[in-house]
């Protein structure tokens, strides 16, 4: 499977790297390679090596086809499908206190909107939580709740008050 087959992962361009890979892995996993990115046990035998070594040749094949030729420079070469990950992580999510700093404002400024569904709020909250963690920023559990409680409009006030005390 590959590049406009079942899965859509929209064309790699920098601005969206958190959701492509995201995307990426659930290709992979859906496709029995994800594997390759956790890495071999340093304990495999010679067997698993060799299976290793072909899943992972799939899983490159599976990941250059999804980087466009204006990036492929940053994956040529690697011997991996998780170092090939690495360097375009490396490229596009930058570990600096700017990105963090903008992910957090935009979590902070987070309101759901009058007659947006609650999984679409949630889908976009979990996104900014992925981008803040994928640049470096780490936010804990009992955070990353109470920072969705606020940004849930007042009509949700006794739910998150509930839930709340239940975590208590």
């Amino acid at each position: 499977m590959g590049p406009g087959d079942v899965f859509r992962i929209p064309q790699l361009t920098g601005n969206n790297f958190t959701t492509w890979k995201a995307r990426l892995i659930l290709a992979l996993d859906a496709n029995e390679l994800s594997i390759v990115i956790d890495g071999l046990n340093a304990n495999a035998t010679a067997d698993e090596i060799i299976a290793f070594d072909k899943l992972d040749k799939k899983a490159k094949a599976f990941v250059a086809g999804y980087v466009p030729d204006e990036f492929f420079n940053l994956i040529d070469g690697k011997r991996t499908a998780k170092r090939m990950l690495d360097s375009l992580q490396s490229r596009f999510v930058s570990n600096c206190i700017t990105k963090q700093t903008h992910v957090k404002r935009e979590l902070n400024n987070l309101k759901m909107d009058e007659g947006q569904s609650l999984q679409d709020h949630f889908e976009k909250f979990d996104c900014l939580i992925r981008e803040l963690k994928n640049c470096g920023g780490s936010v804990s559990k009992r955070d990353e709740v109470s920072n969705l409680f606020l940004t849930l409009p007042e009509k949700f006030d006794a739910v998150t008050t509930a839930l709340e005390n239940l975590s208590l």
